[in-house]
């Protein structure tokens, strides 16, 4: 063999076709998950800023700042938590498991 590829042009066009058709809807799914990503950042960090104005302003004591780092199913005060579209902040365990 020289190299040269032996398939005929329209088989090329063919596997070129099945190549995207499997790969172009994984680059949305892999963009949109992305954009979800940085979203998901950008509302974490809004909601600090928006809790640490509120301790500072007095309107939060203590108890109710801890109390909203809870998860809000095995209601343990964690770290690592999300914020998913419910608003409602998981532990990532049970962000896994839910």
């Amino acid at each position: 063999m020289d190299g040269k590829s032996t398939m005929y042009i329209h088989e090329r066009k063919a596997s070129i076709k099945n190549f995207y058709s499997v790969i172009y809807p994984s680059l949305l799914q892999l963009e949109s998950r992305i954009s979800d990503v940085e979203y998901q950042k950008q509302r974490d960090l809004n909601a600090q800023k928006y809790k640490k104005d509120e301790i500072e302003k007095g309107k939060l004591c203590e108890i109710d700042a801890e109390r909203e780092e809870e998860c809000g199913i095995c209601m343990e005060t964690n770290s690592k938590v999300v914020l998913p579209d419910c608003n409602h902040l998981l532990c990532m365990k049970c962000y896994r498991d839910w």
